[in-house]
């Protein structure tokens, strides 16, 4: 058993962001073969009982803003380019589609929290650990990282499969160290191999 202590019917792994759009713009998510990694951990976490939960980016005109820079530099021209299929970039990439009745968050913003159901799912749920994994790092895993310690979640980032636009590697635990130091909560980083681990394990909450 890994070092990493889960209670799996409390825990719930949420696979963000990891789209056709999204993986295409990542470098990282092909060097570091992330694809296959959080194919991996999905399919030991639903093998171990836990909870899986697909965050997806949504192509939501109502939410957009003038003042939100992110969607004016980036979203919004990626999506709105001439000849550009929206609804292909948005699919789900093939390594990680949802598999039976798994939950689907579509989000308007960044924060996977915002706009959303998913706190409200999970609390139905009594879930109260979240596993984050997704494209990328700087963007909506640390998003939903802060928010989800704000909420008194316990936060786990799977390292592996949390990939950066455009840092390097060693900037993932600098991201995630300044909300250590925000939050007065527990925090663990993991290997992806650990959430495998724990398909042939006991649960240890």
């Amino acid at each position: 058993m890994p070092n990493l202590s889960l209670d799996r019917a409390k825990t719930a792994v949420l696979s963000m962001d990891i789209q056709k759009a999204t993986v295409r713009r990542s470098s990282m998510f092909q060097e570091r073969n992330v694809g296959q990694a959080a194919k991996s951990v999905l399919e030991s976490a639903r093998k171990a009982g836990i909870l899986v939960v697909h965050v997806v980016i949504d192509y939501q005109p109502a939410f957009f803003s003038p003042r939100n820079k992110f969607l004016q530099k980036i979203r919004i021209p990626v999506l709105s380019a001439p000849g550009v299929n929206v609804a292909e970039l948005l699919e789900i990439a093939d390594e990680v589609k949802p598999v039976a009745d798994e939950p689907v968050i579509r989000k308007p913003r960044m924060n996977p929290f915002f706009g959303t159901a998913l706190e409200s799912m999970l609390r139905s749920r009594d879930i109260d650990t979240v596993v984050l994994m997704g494209v990328a790092t700087e963007f909506v895993v640390e998003a939903a990282a802060r928010h989800a310690a704000d909420a008194d979640f316990r936060v786990v980032v799977l390292e592996v499969v949390a990939p950066l636009f455009r840092t390097t590697p060693t900037g993932f635990r600098f991201i995630l160290w300044t909300i250590w130091l925000r939050s007065p909560l527990r925090r663990i980083f993991c290997k992806a191999s650990e959430i495998i681990e724990l398909e042939g394990g006991t649960d240890d909450g």
